[in-house]
């Protein structure tokens, strides 16, 4: 605590962030290990850290190629802001699939067998 905020009693600024909701009192990772997944170095990413990638867009592969000090204040400030609007019903997490769930696809729908069907006993020997 106090290395964090050494004046006591705390700054304006500082009673701010104090209030403030942060992603691992609502059981998200907090920021380093949700950086750690966003790389690559936890295979296993949490839903929250899937979305913030997604949110980052193309930024997300840059990240990779920047020096570790800027990717991780880039990633870091992406994380609190979807942190901020998913504890704030803003966004919503991704479903998580567990390994063994089906997901359907276009090639399961009735009338793509009917066409596969047919398209093979009229072009295919």
């Amino acid at each position: 605590m106090l290395k964090e905020h050494p004046s006591n009693p705390p700054t304006a600024m500082e009673f701010v962030l104090l209030c403030k909701v942060r992603p691992e009192d609502k059981g998200y990772p907090d920021a380093e290990k949700a950086y750690q997944q966003a790389i690559g170095n936890n295979s296993n990413k949490h839903p929250i850290v899937s979305l913030t990638c997604r949110e980052m867009g193309a930024r997300t592969s840059d990240m990779r190629q920047m020096p570790d000090n800027q990717a991780r204040k880039l990633f870091v400030g992406f994380y609190l802001d979807v942190a901020d609007k998913v504890i704030e019903g803003h966004l919503e997490l991704p479903k998580a699939i567990s390994e063994g769930e089906y997901v359907k696809s276009d090639q399961d729908s009735p009338s793509y067998c009917a066409f596969k069907k047919w398209f093979e006993r009229e072009y295919l020997p």
